[in-house]
């Protein structure tokens, strides 16, 4: 049976945050300790492919597992913290023992350094409209701690917002794969991020990243985040279950950070070729979101697919095709310099990460260090401006050019020539 959780801001939780003490509390000798223990888990829904449509009609409950949960006393003072498990179950010493006044806490507000007190992100609950600069309030989940500490088994529903929930995991798996591949391990490297969200709720954009619109979160506004990602939430959308845009967004988010993004911008469609630089962009970022979503579900899934207005598109990027056919392929006879289909140069970005038979096998922490390399920010070759040839050839200088080429060249016909400049 599942417990009853409480949506909503509560204030004083940025000034825990910002105090840093949402690490665990030092106890005296002799103190009396206590423990809350108990598990949370979410609703999510999940994509099927039927008869070449895709659909969200599957719905799961999965354990919260990696989130950082609170206990606060009667006065908001924070007396334990802990992260949950794979299996989200949570034991968290608490001092004093609890006595039936406190409350859990559940936050999306994610703090690498909880005794910095400094937020690199956040899922704010946003009310759709025109992007730019709001006010908004993270989503929160609390439930009341019983004397005895035993809080339950307890679940968020889509009716509270389990969407959030799902939003924050992801994005924040790949904001810690990016703290870990492009900022080895600095936060101050970090550049924080709001993802603004509500169901039902709708944004000009759709789904988009903007690095130039600073969310303050709270009431007084004093906690600010510098860029931001807006998510679609309107009905017959991929809304908040639609990582794979969303995570697409978070690619051009670390390219406009940590690399090199040269793409015109501009309507682009699945089954057309596009200028270097524009494929480039694209199928780094869709790449971005395939992979980062396979390391956290800890499963290869090289799906992506969008659901709008009820009409869905799928791409598959082991075996090039796409719910309209097969990708593009490069013409072999074309030169470096060729238009390139972007879902094409995700598929090859794929198949350099992944392991198989025709793999290179390197792993997204070689993709993202090539991807955040000197090479691929400051030099150019192929096309004008960073295209995938700038991609191969950072693999190269780094000493991957044996599996680069016979990946890229032999199995997926891209005609590099294995000349790369370096610095």
């Amino acid at each position: 049976m599942s417990g009853r959780l409480n949506v909503g801001f509560l204030p004083w939780l940025l000034v825990g945050v910002a105090g840093g003490l949402v690490s665990c509390p030092s106890h005296d000798d002799g103190a009396l300790t206590g423990v809350v223990r108990g598990s949370l888990s979410y609703q999510a829904r999940l994509p099927t492919v039927q008869g070449g449509a895709l659909h969200l009609d599957r719905v799961e409950t999965l354990p919260a597992a990696g989130l950082l949960a609170l206990v606060l006393d009667g006065d908001s003072a924070v007396i334990g913290s802990g992260r949950l498990g794979q299996d989200g179950s949570f034991r968290i010493d608490v001092t004093p023992p609890p006595d039936g006044n406190e409350r859990l806490l559940f936050s999306t507000l994610w703090t690498p350094d909880p005794a910095g007190g400094r937020v690199d992100l956040a899922i704010l609950d946003g009310t759709g409209g025109d992007i730019g600069t709001v006010q908004a309030n993270p989503w929160t989940w609390s439930a009341g701690v019983p004397a005895d500490g035993l809080v339950g088994d307890l679940t968020i529903t889509e009716e509270q917002g389990s969407g959030a929930m799902y939003l924050y995991l992801f994005t924040l798996h790949a904001m810690q794969a990016l703290l870990a591949d492009l900022c080895g391990g600095d936060e101050s490297c970090l550049r924080p991020l709001a993802v603004l969200w509500h169901p039902g709720a709708s944004w000009s954009c759709g789904t988009c990243y903007d690095h130039d619109a600073p969310q303050a979160i709270g009431t007084d506004g004093s906690l600010v985040l510098g860029q931001s990602l807006f998510v679609g939430g309107q009905p017959g959308g991929a809304s908040a279950w639609g990582y794979a845009v969303v995570l697409h967004e978070l690619g051009h988010y670390a390219a406009a950070n940590w690399s090199r993004d040269d793409s015109p911008g501009g309507p682009h469609a699945f089954g057309t070729r596009l200028p270097p630089p524009f494929a480039w962009s694209e199928g780094w970022a869709s790449f971005f979101a395939v992979g980062t979503f396979s390391q956290w579900n800890r499963d290869s899934l090289p799906l992506y697919w969008d659901l709008q207005n009820g009409n869905s598109v799928w791409i598959d990027y082991q075996k090039a095709t796409y719910s309209g056919g097969d990708l593009l392929r490069p013409d072999p006879g074309g030169g470096l310099g060729q238009d390139l289909d972007e879902s094409y140069v995700a598929c090859m970005l794929w198949h350099l990460c992944e392991g198989g038979p025709d793999e290179a096998d390197l792993g997204t922490g070689t993709i993202l260090e090539a991807f955040g390399s000197r090479r691929l920010r400051d030099l150019d070759r192929g096309a004008k401006g960073a295209d995938f040839v700038d991609f191969v050839d950072a693999l190269a200088c780094a000493g991957h050019a044996d599996p680069a080429e016979r990946v890229v060249t032999d199995a997926l016909g891209f005609p590099y020539d294995d000349r790369p400049l370096c610095p």
